[in-house]
């Protein structure tokens, strides 16, 4: 049989090789006499516990977390073999450019002399996109364990330095403060890292064109500021940060936000641009808090998703909310509390007259506790919502009563959709996947929605409908 993958020009091959895992890659090396070096000349090395034999692979169960003594001997097996095997790669890999360098493994101070080598040398071939996930396939925690790797910025203080566009660190720390700066750097990811307020603010002085900036389970930041120094910030991420106290953004090029933290002070009106915000709580009183001050923190957004969990203690919506001025499409996610579901909906129409788009999204189905003060749904006409989501629902009877509501509100809705799960919006573009397939369409006027809307909602079938 003819072999037509040979004969291609070795560019081509070579980019083919980049797009497979690091290790079937070198598997390629046996297939023939030109094959047998065309490994060490890729540009996307991407080194995980797959590089292993299967029998130091974790399982990751109960069983398995108990047993310290194999545990602790098997880690010390895993991180040799895994360094040694990334060692020896990266000394045979010949090529002058590097792409991509992902590690993806539980690693530690212990090991900084080996991943140092690992960075310099990529460092050295312009990588571009430099990833560590120190974290991954860690399932153990012990009493005694080690301190993590400490990232050396020093590195970074050659004026070579100019390619790393993408920086991902997960569980190091930083080493060092004297460095020139990330002179491309435009995505900027820290997670489970300590990091203190000057440390960031350091930071992110030296990053001139820093576009996205991800901080996650980040311990000992206190204020966070985004300056209007920081001229290219598009996409700020901030979760799990704990000991943060006070947010202030004031960059005129922030767009999109994504917070998941406690409820604390956020500041954002120096920020015109700051259009796109997901905030995730777990604490039901955000709720309350969504159509009080959320209004005044984000004056100029657009597009809000609300990812709200633990309803019990949400208390009482006000009937004459704050004003959402220019919001045009609101995202709900939350464990719904089915008497007083119907009366949200009606306070966030009133606190958003421009909205054209709701979705309704159901994380789970929360039962009052008995006594608990039922919220009237508020009277109020809406001249501007168009299209309307509901998922998680199911053929609950709450569903007939969101609808009823919203058809007696909304004077303008043409489309209503119903599916049986949610599929999540990616927090940066917003999109989910545009030609879903629904089950049943129908076009129906406005009076017999209700009369057939059991029927289309039979068997849990995602349903579109189309108001005339």
């Amino acid at each position: 049989m003819e072999d037509r993958l040979s004969i291609l020009p070795e560019s081509l091959l070579l980019t083919i090789l980049s797009l497979l895992p690091t290790k079937e890659a070198v598997r390629t090396s046996v297939l023939s006499k030109r094959w047998r070096n065309l490994w060490t000349y890729i540009v996307n090395l991407n080194f995980d516990v797959s590089l292993l034999p299967p029998q130091l692979h974790y399982k990751k169960t109960y069983l398995d977390r108990l047993r310290r003594e194999l545990r602790y001997v098997k880690k010390q097996r895993r991180a040799d073999l895994f360094i040694a095997i990334v060692s020896q790669f990266m000394r045979a890999h010949r090529s002058t450019k590097l792409d991509t360098l992902k590690i993806g493994f539980c690693l530690f101070s212990d090991h900084s002399n080996s991943i140092d080598e690992w960075i310099s040398t990529a460092i050295a071939a312009d990588v571009e996109n430099l990833e560590l996930d120190l974290e991954a396939d860690m399932i153990y925690i012990t009493e005694d364990e080690v301190a993590p790797y400490e990232f050396p910025l020093h590195f970074l203080a050659n004026q070579s330095v100019k390619c790393l566009k993408l920086l991902r660190l997960v569980r190091c720390d930083l080493r060092g403060a004297d460095f020139i700066g990330f002179r491309a750097l435009t995505s900027l990811h820290l997670e489970i890292l300590t990091l203190v307020d000057e440390q960031l603010e350091n930071l992110l002085s030296h990053c001139v064109h820093l576009e996205k900036l991800r901080l996650i389970k980040c311990s000992k930041l206190v204020t966070l500021k985004i300056t209007c120094s920081i001229v290219h910030l598009k996409y700020l991420m901030v979760f799990g940060c704990f000991d943060l106290k006070k947010v202030e953004l004031q960059s005129e090029s922030l767009e999109s936000f994504v917070y998941g933290t406690r409820t604390i002070p956020i500041t954002s009106q120096k920020a015109p641009n700051l259009v796109k915000c997901y905030l995730r709580q777990d604490n039901g009183s955000f709720i309350r808090l969504a159509v009080t001050s959320v209004p005044y923190q984000f004056p100029h957004l657009q597009k809000l998703m609300l990812d709200v969990r633990l309803v019990a203690n949400i208390g009482i919506l006000p009937d004459v909310p704050a004003m959402f001025t220019s919001l045009k499409h609101l995202i709900l996610s939350v464990e719904m509390d089915i008497n007083n579901v119907v009366s949200w909906i009606t306070r966030f129409l009133k606190a958003a007259p421009l909205l054209q788009k709701l979705e309704l999204h159901r994380s789970q189905i929360f039962q009052p506790y008995e006594g608990k003060r039922i919220q009237e749904p508020l009277k109020c006409t809406h001249n501007h919502l168009e299209t309307v989501e509901i998922s998680g629902l199911g053929r609950h009877w709450i569903v007939e009563e969101i609808v009823a509501i919203l058809l007696d509100i909304a004077s303008k809705l043409r489309v209503l959709t119903f599916r049986r799960q949610w599929t999540e919006k990616d927090h940066e573009t917003w999109e989910t996947e545009r030609d879903y397939e629904f089950q049943r369409y129908a076009v129906l006027r406005r009076q017999d929605v209700l009369m057939q809307l059991a029927g289309l909602l039979a068997g849990s079938a995602d349903c579109k409908i189309t108001i005339l």
